[in-house]
């Protein structure tokens, strides 16, 4: 017995030995909070403590079935063993295409070649049942991978997810299983999603959701959940339309069967979101109203469209927005840039002291939003700051716009309205144009934010009326008659003091 415990001693020193190879002892050390001295002993002699074989599974991902015994991938996201028990399967499966590919297929034109014709059968057969039995190994394997990479996501671990995402993406190349390459998708655009990638996540949301949609219902929980994610989606690349036309598609889909269910909730109180985006704030609050009980708790989703709704109708004062429910990021970002855009010093003021500092509950105070407030909230304060301040924030932090033409239209926004407060009129007559041409090339599926209107008409009012272009004075007059029209449909917010 003693001898196997050296046995076993030595076999994991050695594998301590390819761990400090490929991350290195010091990275070790620090990671697993351990002295140096120790790591290097652990690698040459005497007992390793059960709390660093923990840390290391912790920190590095690492197989404990592989640091025990040895047996399986290093780190968790290899299946180096099952790819191995399948290569020689693939092996011979790409042979017998070679096989295949080698003949001369017109050759058998003729009904005389029997042999010919004959090997082509035989080698075709061999090829379906080699696919087949890929088919079945694989399948385990993918389905596994992609529970994990489901689990990494709802603990947003994006490392693992990522590892986890790139091994499944090369099993599917080894299964026609549809339902596992549907999972692959969906968890594909989660993944983006989580990255703020839209434009991906909507890819893969939009395939995913068309599958789920071939015998025109909706009769899952899982499918609803797409149909939502696929909706935000859609909204953070300023697809605000086609967003609630999926809402509303969803909702009727489902037939009343799943109308129990807190994801039906939501997509409820996405479609009021998206009436009050789109103009309609009385329609989206009386919506609201009947979406918003059965999800008063969830602060992330809900609490942030619910509350958004009451202060466009200007309902709620930006105070009583700020304090309902709870701070998250998302409620966070959307009370700094009402802030920015009604040019507000006390709410500026009241952004800065209360929702930036550090995640989970506030925006860092590096990011674009909350920078472009502190430089807005000093030029009305009258401190000395000049547009190349905002010039310094674009390229350290740029602006997480999904859509590079809303992208466009924000940026020269921005700068125009620095330029202003600033009192550089050439700068200011510039971007005002330049933002005036980005808005009007918005293709008509996109949609910029309402609160945009106003710095758009300060802007635009700022430039000397002999100095205006033609673009300028058209500009202005068709800002102040879309202002007017938002505050005659109940959007109070927009009313300047």
């Amino acid at each position: 017995m003693g001898f196997e415990k050296r046995k076993h001693g030595a076999e994991l020193r050695a594998r301590l030995k390819q761990l400090a190879a490929r991350f290195g002892q010091a990275e070790i050390a620090r990671r697993t909070d351990s002295a140096p001295a120790n790591v290097h002993r652990y690698l040459r002699e005497g007992k390793v403590p059960t709390e660093f074989c923990a840390a290391l599974v912790s920190e590095f991902q690492v197989s404990p079935m592989w640091l025990i015994e040895g047996r399986g991938g290093m780190l968790r996201s290899e299946v180096r063993e099952p790819i191995a028990g399948m290569g020689a399967d693939l092996l011979e499966l790409v042979e017998t295409m070679n096989a295949v590919s080698r003949m001369r297929i017109g050759a058998v034109a003729g009904q005389h070649d029997r042999k010919t014709l004959r090997e082509l059968s035989d080698s075709m057969e061999a090829f379906d049942r080699l696919r087949e039995k890929l088919n079945v190994q694989t399948r385990t394997l993918l389905r596994g991978v992609l529970e994990e990479f489901g689990e990494a996501l709802d603990r947003m671990d994006m490392d693992r997810a990522g590892s986890l995402r790139l091994t499944a993406q090369q099993l599917s190349r080894l299964t026609t299983d549809e339902e596992l390459l549907d999972i692959l998708d969906a968890r594909e655009g989660g993944y983006a999603y989580y990255l703020r990638d839209m434009e991906k996540a909507v890819e893969f949301d939009r395939r995913v959701l068309a599958r789920r949609l071939l015998d025109g219902r909706i009769r899952t929980q899982e499918g609803l959940v797409m149909a939502r994610n696929l909706a935000m989606s859609m909204r953070d690349t300023g697809r605000v339309s086609e967003a609630r036309r999926i809402a509303r598609a969803c909702i009727s889909l489902a037939g009343g069967e799943l109308d129990d269910l807190p994801v039906m909730s939501q997509l409820g109180l996405l479609d009021a979101h998206f009436d009050a985006e789109l103009g309609d704030v009385r329609t989206a609050l009386e919506k609201a109203a009947r979406y918003y009980a059965p999800q008063r708790d969830d602060h992330q989703f809900a609490g942030i469209v619910y509350t958004a709704m009451h202060y466009q109708a200007g309902m709620w004062s930006f105070e009583q927005t700020l304090d309902f429910g709870e701070i998250t990021t998302g409620k966070a970002r959307l009370m700094i840039r009402y802030a920015v855009h009604t040019e507000n010093a006390d709410h500026l003021e009241l952004c800065l002291r209360r929702v930036i500092g550090e995640p989970p509950d506030a925006v860092p105070a590096n990011e674009y939003d909350p920078a472009l407030a502190q430089l807005v909230l000093d030029l009305l304060k009258g401190r000395k700051r000049g547009v190349a301040d905002f010039d310094k924030i674009v390229g350290a932090s740029p602006p997480n716009i999904q859509s590079k033409h809303l992208l466009q239209v924000m940026l020269h926004l921005h700068r125009g309205m620095i330029a202003r407060l600033v009192g550089d009129n050439t700068v200011l007559k510039k971007e005002s144009a330049e933002c005036e041409k980005a808005w009007q090339a918005l293709p008509n599926e996109l949609m910029a934010k309402m609160e945009w209107l106003l710095p758009r008409r300060r802007n635009l009012e700022s430039i000397p009326p002999r100095q205006r272009t033609k673009l300028h004075r058209e500009a202005l007059a068709r800002t102040q008659a879309e202002i007017e029209s938002y505050i005659k449909r109940g959007y109070h917010f927009l009313i300047e003091p």
